[in-house]
């Protein structure tokens, strides 16, 4: 959509918008982690029935991660509760993606040159990014209603004419 100018139907999710613009990443960027911290934290005296380990189970790969050398056989109790948070909260935030980031960022950066993006990322926030990625479509009703018409003798015909053309182009077209 970038390059193109076109709508691309995909979003990204806050965090990985974030990786791309060089920004700290928090649990609140991934709501379903944030909701899971909680839940651990809130376990209190039940925490044990939940048998969690100092790993994760990651359904991208199907493997197992340690959080911690030996973490699948480490269980999380409420003296190191905190410590499995922090662990699990980096993994999901910085780990997870460590392997595929620099390669996204390198088709990234021959799109957009680093030191522009680097700039570009003090101004633009992950929401923002992710409409100039996916593209959002352009509304030909506000397109209309906020064009100047200067220059030129108003006709009505060919401006009705003009807009059926445009609406009939494709996204990419317009």
């Amino acid at each position: 959509a970038l390059v193109y100018q076109a709508y691309a139907p995909a979003h990204f999710s806050r965090c990985f918008l974030k990786h791309l613009l060089g920004q700290k990443r928090s649990i609140d960027d991934v709501p379903a982690l944030a909701d899971q911290m909680k839940q651990v934290r809130a376990a209190g005296d039940t925490l044990e029935m939940l048998c969690l380990t100092f790993s994760v189970d990651d359904s991208m790969t199907g493997q197992t991660a340690e959080l911690t050398l030996g973490g699948a056989d480490k269980e999380v109790t409420s003296k190191n509760v905190d410590s499995y948070l922090q662990m699990r909260s980096n993994w999901e935030l910085e780990k997870r993606f460590e392997h595929a980031m620099p390669y996204v960022l390198k088709g990234l950066h021959c799109i957009v040159p680093p030191d522009v993006l680097e700039a570009f990322s003090q101004i633009v926030s992950p929401e923002e990014l992710d409409v100039l990625l996916a593209g959002n479509g352009i509304n030909i009703t506000d397109w209309q209603e906020y064009t100047e018409y200067s220059g030129f003798e108003e006709d009505p015909i060919i401006i009705q004419r003009f807009w059926e053309i445009v609406e009939g182009f494709t996204t990419q077209e317009r």
